[in-house]
């Protein structure tokens, strides 16, 4: 993943997770198998290369961020690009200590890195040219 050099400055915290912590989570098998899922016939080898800094896709901040007219948390705004994009608010507040939310299971889990995983699956399913449901 990429960030701009704008963003980068604005969200130190949030630039240290893409660049750091992100890329870990390639080797959660379930993480990668559930991206594979919803990838169609995207191989892993790209879906993985989506999770290293400074590789596409680039994450882009957007204030009151719309996706298809609603608002939302991320949204992957054009079929076959390398952009995702994430809501400003959510960032300030990954920035700020308070995104984290509950699973069901009861772990306490980045809002911020879940809307990211949830924008590369669209991105990692564009790669094959074929659109495929992802939830």
């Amino acid at each position: 993943m990429k960030m701009s050099p704008g963003d980068i400055t604005s969200y130190p915290k949030f630039h240290s997770y893409v660049k750091y912590d992100i890329p870990k989570l390639v080797r959660v098998n379930q993480i990668a198998a559930a991206i594979k899922k919803f990838s169609g016939s995207t191989t892993l080898v790209t879906i993985k290369q989506g999770f290293i800094w400074g590789s596409n896709p680039t994450i882009e901040v957007v204030p009151t961020l719309l996706c298809g007219g609603t608002r939302a948390y991320g949204c992957y705004p054009v079929w076959g690009d390398n952009k995702i994009q994430i809501d400003k608010k959510l960032v300030q507040a990954y920035e700020a200590g308070t995104d984290k939310r509950p699973t069901k299971s009861g772990l306490l889990v980045h809002v911020a890195g879940v809307t990211l995983l949830h924008e590369l699956t669209h991105w990692a399913d564009a790669k094959d040219g074929v659109d495929n449901p992802v939830p």
